[in-house]
């Protein structure tokens, strides 16, 4: 009965801009692991300046290490959320690259198992009431 976006990298930063209230979509919150945030292509607008149209509840998973999602912006995306009142948390894991979330490598084993258990209990989540 619910839906929610999950994406990787690019598919995480479209899943960002998909959570607007007016999203056709309609989801019941998004997961992002390492979601784009910088500048696209022309026309395609960063979600960190879509910030205040984006809704609830945002689960964004990144890597310490990623150079494709660097701390200064996941940092600016994290205040422009906050002040937007945007329902949202953010988990950084030590030393894990873009691209972490793989289950079938050692070497960032513990990350994916705490990612995948953050994102089985935040789609557990009962629904918020509106009203």
């Amino acid at each position: 009965d619910r839906v929610f976006t999950v994406g990787f990298c690019l598919g995480g930063r479209i899943a960002y801009l998909n959570a607007t209230a007016d999203s056709p979509i309609g989801a019941d919150g998004t997961v992002a692991f390492y979601g784009v945030l910088r500048p696209w292509h022309p026309g395609m607008p960063s979600p960190i300046d879509r910030a205040e149209r984006l809704r609830g509840p945002i689960l964004g998973l990144f890597g310490e290490a990623d150079e494709v999602v660097p701390a200064v912006q996941l940092n600016s995306f994290d205040q422009a959320l906050a002040s937007a009142g945007v329902d949202h948390e953010f988990v950084v894991y030590p030393e894990a690259p873009h691209g972490f979330f793989d289950p079938s490598s050692d070497q960032f084993a513990a990350a994916s198992e705490d990612a995948w258990r953050r994102v089985v209990e935040f789609v557990s989540r009962p629904a918020a009431v509106s009203g």
